[in-house]
């Protein structure tokens, strides 16, 4: 797989071979922060408010269990 050859290739191009599957785990997360805060910057009411409002995800992730179910 050739990833310098996608939209992911600039934010994996200074990274040393090989390529820990951790490392482009990390690096495709920023690229999809970097997308989504472009995203709510372009967007107008009402989806600007709700992308605001399903950005903060500190409480949520403070209820999850560490194998992904919710405390009852």
């Amino acid at each position: 797989m050739h990833l310098s050859a996608t939209e992911y290739g600039p934010y994996l191009q200074n990274e040393p071979s090989p390529l820990h599957t951790t490392t482009i785990v990390e690096k495709c997360t920023l690229k999809l922060v970097d997308e989504y805060k472009h995203m709510l910057c372009q967007a107008t009411e009402p989806l600007s408010t709700f992308l605001e409002y399903i950005t903060d995800v500190q409480e949520l992730l403070e209820k999850c269990h560490p194998l992904g179910m919710f405390d009852r």
